[in-house]
């Protein structure tokens, strides 16, 4: 478990292992039981700051929707 205000790196990696999304974010929520709105143990970390590549990432992202 992460603490709640914990800054810290993160990666969303994609099944190859190759990462999707990084950066820099803060625990905003954190559950260590799926009692939760999500239902499962996890974290809900708010984006401080994305790597150059993240930032392209997010860009084709929302050009698509």
């Amino acid at each position: 478990m992460r603490p709640v205000g914990l800054e810290t790196a993160f990666s969303i990696d994609l099944a190859d292992g190759q990462p999707a999304l990084r950066g820099l974010g803060i625990v905003n929520e954190a559950w260590s039981t799926p009692g939760n709105r999500f239902g499962r143990p996890g974290l809900l970390l708010g984006i401080k700051k994305l790597t150059v590549d993240s930032v392209r990432v997010i860009e084709r992202l929302r050009a698509a929707n």
